[in-house]
């Protein structure tokens, strides 16, 4: 296993560096907030393309109309999406580019879709 050397940056000035040997553990109490602070880029990157309409949520309520498009709790992100191929489209663009910014590993096999009110050939 190679090492690889970091600082960390207090009050404006750069720490001494050091060698980070392994990473956090799923179950360490400090997993939940490296991921908040990963997949904040995640939630910027949506807010963009919401901003652009390149993405829509789906629209929730009668009288007064929530659009939601992604949740994000604990370790796990939910995106809510309207049904169409171009929300399909800048929804993977958006995941390559996270995934080469940030360098998570995506595991799709621990990943879920879920279809509600669409046919299921839009699922594979």
């Amino acid at each position: 296993m190679s090492t690889t050397t970091s600082s960390v940056r207090v009050n404006g000035s750069p720490t001494d560096k050091f060698n980070l040997e392994r990473g956090l553990r799923q179950d360490d109490h400090l997993s939940p907030f490296i991921f908040l602070i990963v997949v904040e880029q995640l939630n910027i990157m949506l807010n963009v393309n919401i901003e652009a309409d390149l993405f829509f949520g789906s629209k929730i309520g009668y009288n007064e109309v929530v659009c939601i498009s992604h949740l994000h709790f604990n370790v796990e992100t939910l995106i809510i999406r309207e049904n169409s191929w171009a929300n399909i489209r800048a929804l993977k663009v958006n995941f390559i580019l996270f995934e080469i910014i940030s360098k998570p590993n995506l595991d799709f096999n621990k990943s879920m879709l879920v279809r509600v009110n669409v046919f299921e050939s839009w699922l594979t």
